[in-house]
């Protein structure tokens, strides 16, 4: 299943994740991302702080394609958003909530837990 967050051309940055001049709101008019353009060059490590509120999971939802923008683009390996199944998406990337539950034992086992 494709999502319908747009599709075109490629990014000509080499970023592992790309998003230019992305709004979002949840609910109109309130307004989560203004204008968010950032980049992430491939193979490097970056995390996202700032104040409650700020957008860090609204952004994060997004890469992971839980919300589509309003407007702006999102890329990931210069593609973009609408270009991936849901399916590709989740073979790309990981995600750690801010509250992540562990269980006991291996981390194994926490990760693969069924």
């Amino acid at each position: 299943m494709r999502r319908n967050c747009g599709k075109g051309s490629k990014n000509s940055l080499d970023s592992a994740i790309s998003f230019r001049d992305v709004n979002f709101s949840y609910e109109q008019p309130i307004q989560v991302l203004d204008e968010l353009t950032f980049d992430v060059p491939t193979g490097k490590t970056v995390a996202f702080v700032g104040d409650s509120g700020g957008g860090k999971s609204t952004a994060v939802k997004l890469i992971l394609g839980l919300h589509c923008p309003d407007s702006g683009k999102v890329t990931i390996q210069n593609r973009s958003m609408g270009d991936y199944k849901l399916d590709e998406l989740r073979e790309l990337l990981a995600y750690v909530p801010q509250n992540a539950y562990i269980f006991n034992g291996a981390i194994y086992e926490n990760i693969y837990n069924e």
